[in-house]
């Protein structure tokens, strides 16, 4: 009885070959096809490369030292 919004779902194909030549549909909706996806805070590419997760909490780090550089 889950309802989903079929404007905010994304779909990522996961594997070394990999068809592209389909398209998903979720109520009549065609899914958007991305990269990347962000599920409970972890980043999960294409590649299952954790790359984009790394490069996302180091500039989180970078902007929190900022925060405390200038408050000092």
């Amino acid at each position: 009885m889950l309802k989903l919004n079929a404007n905010k779902c994304k779909t990522v194909l996961y594997g070394r070959n990999v068809c592209t030549d389909y398209t998903n549909y979720l109520s009549g909706t065609v899914l958007a096809r991305d990269n990347y996806i962000k599920d409970l805070g972890v980043i999960f590419d294409d590649q299952l490369n954790f790359q984009r997760q790394c490069y996302e909490k180091i500039n989180i780090a970078y902007s929190m030292l900022g925060i405390i550089k200038r408050k000092i």
